[in-house]
């Protein structure tokens, strides 16, 4: 049984904006590369190059939210997916071994694992100043 449901849209939206949100974050703390754009009328005229570091302090907000959501949204697909399939026992063992071995492909592995070591990286450990020192 093929389950699509909202939820699914929602994860997808939410993990396309901590792709996109992610990238803006490492970008706006390349230090050399703002120094040239500083330097040119662009940068001078119309970004707001002397606001960068909470312009990084509110995407990795907005990082966190994006987590949350996409997050939530896996479990509400979840629950839909057992509920189709009837248990949720049932429904685990499916998605752990579509998660073993995807066919066609040489990566195996379990994302949701990955995805919470991620994340448990990128918002617990990376704010903190004696991670990047």
């Amino acid at each position: 049984a093929v389950v699509s449901t909202q939820s699914t849209g929602i994860a997808k939206g939410a993990g396309k904006c901590i792709n996109l949100t992610s990238a803006l974050l490492f970008v706006s703390m390349c230090r050399f590369t703002l120094t040239i754009i500083r330097n040119t009328w662009l940068g001078r005229k119309f970004l707001a190059l002397d606001m960068i570091v909470d312009i990084h302090k509110s995407l990795g907000i907005i990082y966190a939210v994006m987590v949350l959501i996409h997050s939530i949204a896996h479990i509400f697909t979840f629950m839909n997916f057992a509920d189709a399939l009837g248990g949720y026992e049932f429904a685990y063992k499916k998605v752990e071994n579509a998660s073993v071995a995807i066919p066609g492909s040489t990566w195996v592995g379990y994302p949701y694992i990955s995805g919470t070591i991620m994340d448990v990286i990128l918002l617990v450990l990376l704010p903190y100043t004696y991670v990047r020192k």
